[in-house]
């Protein structure tokens, strides 16, 4: 009696642990949590994918901070903050990452320069050209070398450090950085043509901003039909160019002609899915109309950028 007694009290102690096992499961594996977050980050809920891939960053702690599957929960949290726009908070994450490259595999390996060049873009969209500019030419030199003179990505280095110039207004500085990139990418066919016309984008950019129209202009026409040879003349990409040309022509005061690219701009706006963009390309195109005293259009305009604005059943 005393052994079945002292039997049945392991069969219970064993039953307990087993129920204690199902309450309290163990933790879900890493890839779990960096799995959902990336499932919630396509899906645009962007609070759910960070607090997963925070989650996640927990997670990998366990195996070090050097360990491939820390840096890159890091790498998708900082992602996460960049979509949506809270730059202050990428950039923490991506200093992190970078001192943790530096120190694992040297300043000069591939990952540590792109490392670089992410901090980089969360200093520029920041203001903080003073912080970016060392960054993006240290990429660019590091590209140069590893890659030559002509290549694709050290052209994207030259439009870098080109708009950290031109956000400061310093338009010489600018100016054969922009022209630099442009050569570059006038050397390569397919693909690289849509490159042409961010190219041709930033350098009407830089001539505008100078008041020196014509140049400005024609280098945005050039953008134009660039993106519609490449991408085809009702694409987003054509539409984009178009409002900014109908900007660049308001800009200077060509308010005819920009009346016609902003009524080409929003028939192809109007042929895609209309997002957000759409309510300021009708005001502008209104502000344009008022100009040339076609009043009552330009109201039309301004109700449909307003009943955009509101949300259903609010």
């Amino acid at each position: 009696m005393k052994l079945y007694g002292y039997r049945g009290r392991l069969a219970a102690l064993a039953a307990t642990l087993a129920l204690a096992a199902c309450s309290n499961p163990p933790p879900a594996p890493w890839e779990t949590y960096r799995d959902a977050g990336r499932q919630a980050q396509a899906q645009g809920r962007f609070g759910e994918a960070e607090a997963q891939f925070q989650t996640a960053i927990k997670r990998a702690e366990e195996f070090g901070k050097e360990d491939p599957r820390y840096l890159e929960s890091m790498e998708s949290l900082g992602e996460i903050y960049m979509a949506n726009g809270e730059y202050t908070k990428a950039e923490p994450v991506r200093r992190e990452i970078l001192r943790i490259r530096k120190q694992k595999l040297g300043p000069e390996h591939p990952d540590v320069i792109d490392s670089v060049e992410r901090l980089g873009r969360t200093y520029f969209y920041q203001s903080k050209f003073a912080e970016s500019e060392p960054l993006f030419r240290r990429v660019l030199d590091a590209r140069e070398k590893a890659l030559g003179p002509q290549d694709r990505a050290v052209a994207a280095s030259l439009d870098q450090v080109g708009g950290v110039y031109l956000n400061q207004k310093q338009f010489e500085k600018a100016e054969p950085f922009f022209q630099r990139a442009l050569s570059i990418r006038e050397k390569f066919a397919g693909s690289e043509r849509a490159a042409i016309a961010r190219s041709l984008e930033n350098l009407s950019s830089l001539h505008l901003q100078q008041d020196r129209c014509a140049e400005g202009l024609e280098y945005q026409r050039r953008a134009v039909t660039v993106y519609e040879e490449v991408v085809g003349p009702d694409s987003p990409e054509v539409g984009g160019a178009l409002q900014n040309l109908g900007r660049s022509l308001a800009r200077c005061a060509n308010n005819a002609d920009a009346q016609l690219a902003y009524e080409r701009a929003v028939k192809i706006a109007e042929k895609g899915r209309q997002g957000p963009q759409m309510g300021p390309l009708l005001e502008e195109y209104a502000a344009v109309l008022r100009k040339l005293d076609r009043i009552n259009e330009a109201e039309a305009l301004i109700a449909r950028a307003q009943a955009l604005r509101v949300k259903p059943g609010s």
